[in-house]
């Protein structure tokens, strides 16, 4: 009888073991394929912004604007330089094919000037 209670025992404990072990496969099978997805790729936006001859303007007012979806962002300006910047943290939100408007102002004592419009298309290249 103590030897049947151990084969018993025994076969019990490899199938505890097979079916632990099971359960710990089909979870890595089924996290595996959200592990393996990467974070979105930032979409970096910047330049500088000149005056119709050529000097810099100071601390601009940027704003950009997909014109496709009509969602908009303020650009980080500077006071003591003329480089705007924008990073979008989720590339998801413009695609290739989309066309950005980017809008300089220039804030002074008799109001605000706009210093330069452009509209630039996104592509997938980098460094345009």
């Amino acid at each position: 009888m103590i030897g049947m209670e151990m084969k018993e025992n025994s076969s019990f404990k490899k199938r505890f073991v097979i079916g632990v072990v099971s359960m710990l496969i089909a979870i890595c099978v089924i996290a595996l394929p959200a592990a393996a997805q990467s974070p979105p790729t930032p979409f970096k936006i910047y330049g500088w912004i000149n005056d119709g001859n050529g000097a810099p303007e100071l601390n601009p007012n940027v704003r950009v604007t997909n014109l496709d979806t009509s969602e908009s962002w303020t650009a980080k300006t500077n006071a003591s330089y003329n480089y705007y910047r924008l990073v979008l943290t989720n590339s998801s939100e413009l695609e290739a094919c989309n066309t950005l408007r980017i809008i300089a102002i220039n804030e002074s004592a008799t109001g605000y000037h706009i210093i330069n419009v452009s509209d630039y298309p996104v592509t997938t290249e980098k460094n345009q």
